[in-house]
């Protein structure tokens, strides 16, 4: 049940807090964003998937998915710094000094209604040789013999100079402007 946490998720978000003041030169987490942390560790801990139905379940209803869901889309919590933090705490605990730093991308096809997703644009469906509107995820991750450990990701966007380039040569070419005429490459 996640209405009284376990000790070991207590001490590990402490931990993670004064990695965060120290480490980061920020105020840290606020008393409510640590509770909240022990509650998602503790939700994920129970239930094996990050679902804010299950955790309200799991609560007993003291925990309102709609007020889980706030928190994680509403705090202003530095997500970054907070997974560099607990990867800094993990490795120190661990005693890990060396590994492999390993990049690993992964397309997520989305629908075609698309406008507010962040990072999505036109890509290549591996599987049907087409098309689609997709997000690509770039992920940065830790390889230790003991261990591996995501240390950051990213939304890979193409990049805007480019995009419009491409448009406005393939309108150019429907116009029957010779290549030499048409504006260069952007690097």
């Amino acid at each position: 049940m996640l209405i009284t946490p376990i000790p070991h998720v207590i001490t590990f978000v402490q931990a993670l807090n004064d990695t965060l003041t120290v480490s980061f030169q920020s105020s840290g987490l606020s008393r409510i964003q640590r509770r909240w942390l022990v509650i998602m560790l503790m939700g994920i801990g129970v239930t094996g998937v990050f679902c804010w139905a299950a955790f309200e379940r799991c609560s007993l209803g003291a925990f309102k998915q709609d007020q889980l869901r706030w928190m994680f889309y509403h705090s202003k919590m530095a997500w970054s710094s907070l997974l560099q933090a607990s990867v800094r705490l993990i490795l120190n605990h661990y005693r890990l000094s060396s590994g492999v730093l390993i990049f690993d991308d992964s397309d997520r096809l989305r629908s075609k209604n698309t406008r507010h997703i962040k990072g999505v644009h036109k890509i290549k469906d591996k599987k049907s040789g087409g098309y689609a509107q997709g997000q690509e995820l770039v992920f940065m991750l830790l390889v230790t013999p003991m261990v591996t450990l995501p240390i950051d990701f990213r939304f890979y966007v193409p990049d805007p100079a480019l995009s419009a380039w491409r448009k406005q040569n393939k309108a150019l070419k429907r116009l029957g402007i010779p290549g030499k005429e048409r504006p260069k490459k952007p690097k």
